[in-house]
Parts: C-alpha cells; structure tokens; sequence
C-alpha cells in the first residue's frame, strides 16, 4: 500500500497557510483583484493598474 504521509503534510500546510499578498508580474503593482476562483481550478487575476490578465502572480512571503 502506498506512503500518503508526505502528500498529508503537505496539504496540511496548504491549508493552514494565511493568504498572501500578490503583485503583477509585469508592472509590480499591488493593485489586483480576482477574476476567477472555482476551487481547486487556478485562480485567474487581473492587474488594475496595467490590464494584465492571468494565473501568475508573484506572491511575497511575509515571514521572510
């Protein structure tokens, strides 16, 4: 029988983490809002400042 140690730590992780902030990745702004969000489907954000549309994001560690 498989080992789901490892993936039942990681989403434990997962879910215990606070949300943090995102930023554009084509002008760094923080101005973003969500387009999209169905659960476990990517998130689609929209940048306000520049238009850009997409899943990525940079996304800033506050701990760090």
């Amino acid at each position: 029988m498989p080992s789901f140690k490892g993936l039942k730590d990681t989403l434990n992780q997962v879910k215990h983490r606070k949300p943090q902030p995102v930023f554009c990745p084509k002008c760094l702004s923080a101005e973003v809002s969500i387009v999209q969000h169905f659960g476990i489907m990517p998130t689609t954000y929209r940048c306000n400042k520049c238009g850009y549309e997409g899943y990525i994001m940079f996304e800033r560690d506050e701990s760090e």
